[in-house]
């Protein structure tokens, strides 16, 4: 009981920290999610317009006599060459849509942290929500805080940990 009560206190320090920073969150994953689309958008352009292409002559071409030169996979040099790059931008572009998928998920589940915990939060007294934003946006220690509260520190750790649990017991109601 007590490491899953312990569980229930990571995962909901977690998702108030992301509430209390959704800001720089979603703001740092739609910067990435930018750059991103923009890798994409010049890979497209790149495989579409086909300037990638540029193949160095063979360095062991041959002669101008006459002679017959055959490949086991019936393609040229230059044809193979042109196949090996497409595939590499091809398996660039494959990587970079993998890495915006999960950034969209990643941008979908802040989302709905900050819905539910909003509603949480929204049904806390104002001091535990001063609180909160204390250890969770403003980055403070229980010594800051019960300084700033006139507490002591082993009133504000009771206080934060009531509060989680609050904030907890409405999980067993979802």
């Amino acid at each position: 009981m007590q490491k899953f009560k312990r569980i229930l206190y990571k995962e909901t320090e977690d998702k108030l920290y992301k509430y209390f920073n959704k800001e720089n969150i979603n703001k740092g994953l739609t910067n990435q999610l930018n750059v991103l689309n923009n890798q994409i958008d010049k890979l497209n352009n790149e495989l579409k317009d086909c300037k990638y292409i540029n193949v160095d002559e063979e360095s062991s071409s041959p002669g101008f006599d006459e002679r017959v030169q055959t490949s086991s996979s019936c393609t040229s040099y230059v044809e193979s060459q042109v196949i090996k790059l497409t595939d590499m931008k091809l398996r660039r572009k494959e990587k970079k849509e993998l890495e915006r998928e999960i950034l969209l998920s990643q941008l979908s589940d802040l989302e709905s942290i900050v819905a539910e915990m909003e509603w949480k939060v929204g049904q806390l007294k104002d001091n535990y929500k001063r609180m909160l934003s204390m250890i969770y946006r403003d980055n403070m220690n229980e010594i800051q805080i019960s300084f700033k509260l006139h507490l002591s520190q082993s009133q504000v750790n009771k206080r934060k940990n009531k509060i989680l649990e609050q904030i907890f017991m409405w999980e067993k109601w979802n």
